[in-house]
């Protein structure tokens, strides 16, 4: 599974971010508010306290293969725990997937393509949406996707100087023949972090259905829209880990080399990583920053992507990682910015 974010910069930002986004876009990616045929894998920027904001491309690894994934969205992360392990999910970890996740099982008709927004799972920044498509035959040899996505929701975190990523990624066939999507969305706020408890409402829009979508071989096999409208639950958060401030290193465009800067304010969570530093003392890069779980078993689990944003105040700038698969804190041994170790109490 591929995911493919990304945002448009604007002015004020290093013109080493923007070359990252150029050298992304070269290679197929689009801005949501491109003019071009748009793939709808993009976050939305329309605040005016926003400096920018970036998003970084990872190989999920997992491949477009068909495998029985089971009926739910904890099924799917199952399955990928034990993809990028190599070992199944422990009963506790199960469990805490458990606790995030709830079902909505909605679903709307568009010529012969069923599509169903079966369930969701919901970290204190994100949530997933797994999304099932039914009524044609379809073959392994090809990917499916959407001309376009659009999603809208009340609270809205636009309306807070926050940045808005989403995008939907084809993860393959079912042992009944489905094709299955992961929704992702996330959001970075330009203060500080604060967990929103109350209900989300959600509008969600999805529009041509495709086979090979963004290619050169590209066809619209049912052509409409797929509208939906739910609650999505978040009150049942679990508490975060804040770790200490750490010195890593990062690039001075002054001085054309590496220089320490602190990194504050950082909080792991069972669904991705934030911090924030000072971005005038160097600069960290979203695309070349190795940010990464160690497990207490010694495996390794990377992050998916990432959002970078200069805080209201433009004194520092703030991230946000997403990890591939939620986590069990409990089950984490240190966590890596670049070359350093954070131990986890």
């Amino acid at each position: 599974m591929t995911r493919k974010k990304i945002s448009e910069a604007i002015t004020g930002v290093s013109s080493r971010y923007i070359e990252e986004t150029a050298d992304f876009r070269s290679k197929g990616g689009y801005s949501h508010t491109s003019e071009a045929k748009a793939r709808p894998r993009f976050g939305r920027r329309f605040s005016a306290a926003m400096i920018a904001a970036i998003m970084t491309v990872f190989l999920m690894g997992a491949g477009v293969v068909a495998a029985i994934y089971g009926s739910s969205i904890q099924s799917w992360f199952n399955h990928f725990w034990e993809e990028i392990t190599g070992e199944p999910m422990s009963a506790n970890h199960a469990a805490i997937v458990d606790t995030l996740s709830q079902k909505i099982d909605i679903s709307q008709t568009v010529g012969d393509v069923t599509i169903t927004v079966d369930s969701a799972t919901v970290g204190d920044d994100t949530f997933f949406l797994l999304l099932k498509a039914k009524g044609i035959d379809f073959s392994e040899k090809h990917g499916y996707d959407f001309q376009m996505v659009t999603m809208e929701t009340n609270p809205d975190p636009l309306k807070y100087g926050a940045f808005v990523g989403y995008g939907v990624d084809y993860l393959g066939l079912d042992g009944d023949g489905a094709a299955l999507f992961l929704l992702d969305y996330d959001y970075l706020a330009d203060s500080e972090f604060a967990q929103d408890t109350r209900p989300l409402q959600v509008w969600l829009t999805l529009k041509d259905f495709s086979r090979d979508a963004h290619t050169d071989n590209e066809t619209v096999l049912t052509e409409g829209e797929w509208y939906y409208t739910f609650i999505i639950d978040r009150s049942t958060p679990i508490e975060p880990i804040s770790l200490p401030d750490t010195e890593v290193m990062a690039w001075s465009s002054a001085s054309r080399a590496e220089v320490p800067v602190t990194v504050t304010n950082i909080e792991l969570t069972n669904t991705g990583l934030r911090f924030q530093y000072d971005y005038k003392e160097g600069e960290l890069s979203l695309s070349e920053q190795r940010i990464v779980l160690v497990l207490k078993n010694g495996k390794i689990v990377v992050n998916s992507g990432g959002i970078g944003s200069p805080t209201a105040d433009n004194t520092d700038m703030c991230f946000s990682y997403q990890w591939l698969v939620p986590v069990d804190l409990d089950e984490i041994a240190s966590i890596q910015i670049g070359n350093v170790e954070i131990l986890v109490p």
